[in-house]
């Protein structure tokens, strides 16, 4: 088994190989280093939770609107084409954030929520586009095992970009003559994870380009490889659209908890300093890699379906154990399992997403994913911050936990209601 899961990566083209580079990048820089300090950073700027709340939602916001522009895009432009400019709109939001610290005072707030809007909106360019381009340059055989080593990739790659990210204020503050209560080194350090950031669209621009019509001229006919606007045909299925969007709006709602709040908790509610804050997220994240791997496995034995249901249901359960017992061990532990169970459900999710469209929808429902994904980030955000204001992180979490159970509750409706109608209704549309 083990030998064919390694002859199956082996198969990979030299562009699926190029994307994972370069989304291995991003994810050191931003979901590794960027997310921990930029809360922490704005921590020390004086801004609150409400605040952190606030620019988190407001930001994206601007995804679940961006998101299905960013998928028509795609199909009009190519898959490829929108990463590298999406990768790069990102790049210059992020480096533009820490410069907060030399606006005047009364624009400081609006600089900081801009800027990084911008580099949202750069973000859902890629993301919109990623799953139709990994699509295309991946045969079927092999698109289960390409999901899950990009889920198995990211986190351990977040594991050696959280490491990273707590310890660069400690050694920063050491150069630039302050300590790690003050904003300069956090600056600094997101000057750094902007920097490596920017090293994924140049990965990208090596990926191959397309011809007039679409296909790629240097790989083999065995090889479905384009990344290129699709032919207009057929009417969107918006029923099962609108259904998965459904689902992932609240099956990413207690991710998105933990995505936004928990260094926050870990250095707020814990008083944890930065390098154990980075270290228990490190953590966390190698855990997940392995558990990812065994993604395609798991399908095998018990099927698409279970395997969500059950691994969103245990994300609920790490979520309540956070929101019972306020300890740092605990909160280290429900962190793992929440990240490790989404590595499993995650890739499945968006490969059944992709597979339920035909090719030229698949941008399409791409940003219908990220604009319900988006929508329940904001939510999450915005009402996590008055949640934490007026209540506590422990009614955060103990929320989170119901609304990713009723994730699951609604995902079992698809796997237990007759699927043969669900498809039928969307093999309709599409004719329609």
């Amino acid at each position: 088994m083990i030998k064919t899961y390694l002859h199956t990566l082996s198969l990979f083209s030299r562009d699926m190989r190029l994307y994972l580079v370069a989304n291995t990048l991003t994810s050191i820089s931003y979901v590794g280093i960027y997310v921990m300090l930029f809360n922490l950073y704005l921590l020390r700027l004086g801004y609150g939770p409400e605040f952190i709340g606030l620019i988190n939602a407001v930001a994206q916001l601007g995804v679940a609107a961006f998101s299905l522009v960013a998928g028509m895009l795609g199909r009009r432009w190519g898959s490829r084409r929108m990463l590298i400019i999406g990768l790069s709109v990102a790049t210059t939001g992020l480096a533009l954030v820490p410069l907060a610290e030399f606006i005047p005072s009364n624009l400081k707030t609006g600089w900081l929520v801009v800027t990084y809007v911008l580099a949202w909106l750069g973000g859902v360019t890629y993301i919109v586009n990623s799953l139709p381009f990994v699509m295309n340059v991946t045969k079927p055989a092999e698109r289960a095992h390409a999901f899950s080593m990009r889920e198995a990739l990211v986190p351990l790659a977040v594991f050696a970009g959280s490491l990273l990210g707590g310890l660069l204020p400690g050694w920063l503050a050491a150069y630039v003559g302050d300590t790690v209560a003050d904003p300069a080194p956090y600056r600094y350090a997101l000057f750094i994870a902007a920097g490596i950031f920017g090293l994924a669209p140049l990965t990208l621009l090596a990926t191959s380009k397309a011809d007039a019509d679409g296909f790629q001229k240097s790989q083999p006919q065995t090889v479905s490889t384009a990344t290129e606007p699709s032919k207009i045909g057929s009417a969107a299925p918006i029923g099962l659209m609108l259904f998965m969007g459904g689902v992932i709006l609240l099956l990413i709602a207690g991710k998105s908890v933990t995505d936004t709040f928990f260094n926050v908790y870990l250095d707020v509610n814990l008083h944890l300093s930065p390098a154990w804050n980075g270290t228990i997220s490190a953590v966390a994240q190698l855990l997940a890699v392995p558990i990812a791997l065994l993604a395609p496995l798991l399908v095998s034995r018990w099927g698409n379906g279970w395997t969500i249901i059950g691994g969103t249901l245990g994300m609920a359960f790490s979520l309540l154990l956070m929101g019972l017992i306020p300890h740092w061990g605990i909160a280290g532990l429900g962190f793992m399992g929440l990240n490790g169970l989404f590595a499993i459900t995650a890739p499945i999710f968006n490969l059944i997403s992709q597979e339920l469209v035909g090719s030229e929808w698949r941008a399409t429902m791409s940003g219908v994913i990220a604009m319900s994904t988006g929508l329940s980030r904001s939510a999450m955000a915005l009402g996590g911050g008055y949640l934490i204001t007026n209540f506590s992180f422990s009614t955060l979490f103990l929320v989170a936990a119901v609304l990713t159970a009723a994730g699951a509750v609604l995902f079992w409706g698809y796997t237990w209601l007759p699927r043969r109608y669900i498809l039928r209704r969307a093999a309709l549309e599409t004719a329609a």
